[in-house]
């Protein structure tokens, strides 16, 4: 029979929290102490440019085997917004 200090001291899953920044403030919560002193790491990712957005959009693209426009120029500058 293990101990808790043994479970503690292994690692069964990984666990990959994403959310808006409004997350990091719920974590910070002293009622998720325990739970913050297990993330071992912590990344914000900031926001990125429309000229950027609409590039990873054609990336994905072609990358499903797109070889032609998908979206009009109008519904990309809507999706991009």
């Amino acid at each position: 029979m293990e101990s808790n200090h043994s479970l503690d001291s292994r690692d069964f899953a990984v666990v990959l929290l994403v959310g808006q920044p409004c997350l990091n403030i719920t974590l910070n919560q002293s009622t998720h102490k325990s739970l913050r002193q297990r993330i071992i790491m912590n990344y914000h990712m900031g926001s990125i440019s429309k000229e950027e957005d609409r590039a990873y959009i054609n990336r994905k693209l072609e990358g499903a085997g797109s070889h032609q426009a998908v979206f009009f120029m109008d519904v990309l500058e809507k999706i991009v917004l």
